[in-house]
């Protein structure tokens, strides 16, 4: 079988937990860009599509995606996912199309510590990001905790984020606890937000330009607006690290392409310690 081609393996082809249908999850040794770091990512993706821009042109989104609000316009949200912008568009459509002529893995768990552990010692990875594609609570619960374990037994960090609470709530969601900040912003009501507080959810907030953080959070530190100060790896917050550490609720301004204007008029007011 052909299960590793390059600097990827299959982990999962089956039903997403979102929609039913079926979804396809990548690992790869990412290099990282200047905001990450160095990480193994994750890729989730749905099945029977040629490249990223299929995805968004079909909206075909909402079973690697969930609900997220930042999904695609043609699949009924309002755009701006980080994922549409830049190189990352022709990156991702490279590694779905290469995917494609692998077979998935036969033991997850085995097959994330043997990929990790020697892409770790060539590339020097510092985590795991979930997801640099899709969020983790489209995969089956016993696939997420498999790739955690493994993650646990090499020490590895994870960095995650999910919006999965939105379609699946706060219940359908809670195996990522602990290692995933749970996604807010404008759409995320009130209740969700207390009871997210009393289930100990920690938040990575979305907020206007300009906006400061409220009490108890502080601004992403590898934010244009905090001036870049450390990477995600440097930082960890935004995951099983910030868990650790019992580290406060993380917040960033809208970078979606529509809000960078605001970004940069709101840049010259913000009166943030550095």
């Amino acid at each position: 079988m052909n299960q590793y081609r390059g600097s990827k393996i299959l982990l999962y082809v089956g039903p997403s937990r979102y929609d039913g249908t079926t979804i396809r999850v990548y690992l790869y040794a990412s290099r990282g860009n200047s905001k990450t770091g160095k990480v193994g990512g994750l890729v989730i993706v749905p099945d029977g599509v040629a490249d990223f821009f299929s995805i968004l042109r079909l909206g075909l989104d909402g079973s690697n995606c969930g609900a997220c609000p930042f999904r695609g316009l043609a699949s009924g949200g309002k755009g701006g996912c980080y994922t549409h912008a830049g190189t990352t568009p022709v990156a991702l459509s490279g590694l779905i199309r290469s995917g494609l002529a692998l077979d998935a893995v036969t033991d997850v768990g085995t097959a994330v510590t043997d990929f990790l552990q020697y892409r770790r010692g060539g590339l020097r990875f510092a985590a795991l990001r979930s997801a640099v594609y899709g969020d983790a609570a489209a995969l089956p619960v016993d696939v997420w905790q498999a790739i955690e374990a493994a993650c646990l037994s090499l020490g590895l960090p994870i960095l995650g984020y999910t919006h999965g609470h939105t379609a699946l709530g706060l219940r359908g969601v809670d195996h990522l606890r602990g290692s995933h900040v749970l996604s807010i912003d404008a759409t995320t009501s009130a209740d969700t937000q207390a009871l997210r507080r009393s289930a100990g959810w920690r938040g990575f907030e979305v907020v206007a330009p300009g906006a400061r953080p409220a009490a108890g959070s502080f601004a992403c530190p590898a934010s244009v607006e905090r001036g870049r100060k450390l990477t995600c790896v440097e930082c960890k917050a935004c995951g099983s690290d910030g868990y650790r550490r019992n580290a406060g609720d993380v917040v960033i301004w809208d970078h979606a392409p529509q809000a960078r204007r605001a970004v940069k008029v709101a840049l010259a007011t913000l009166a943030i310690g550095r």
